[in-house]
């Protein structure tokens, strides 16, 4: 019997892991989707702190940067903070739709603010 469990031990480990990692990202997701909600309802300090959970747990997710960039852009006006995640969302999806805009807007506030402190 204890043969047979040390076996066996390594496949329910391993299933474990799998179900723990499906479980994380289908958190992600969950979290990603209330971002999307508050957005829509204009609850943005609730949706930085969900899309800030999102990269807690997936950092490479490119639109939970995306969004975290645009609503600092638009609606919280931290540029520094737009900028920092605009450029995270470009190195994990350089060629999306909106890939050129997000160049454009880092482009612009770097150029307009040259060397000192973006604000």
């Amino acid at each position: 019997s204890l043969e047979e469990e040390s076996r066996t031990f390594p496949k329910k480990f391993t299933e474990l892991a799998q179900q723990n990692k499906r479980l994380i990202e289908q958190s992600a997701d969950m979290h990603y989707n209330s971002g999307v909600f508050f957005v829509k309802n204009k609850e943005y300090k609730q949706a930085i702190k969900e899309f800030e959970r999102v990269l807690e747990v997936k950092p490479d997710h490119a639109y939970a940067n995306y969004n975290l960039g645009y609503i600092y852009a638009e609606y919280m006006v931290d540029r520094k903070k737009a900028i920092d995640y605009f450029k995270s969302y470009l190195t994990y999806a350089p060629d999306a739709k909106d890939a050129d805009w997000v160049r454009k807007y880092i482009y612009t506030w770097q150029t307009w603010y040259g060397k000192q402190n973006i604000k």
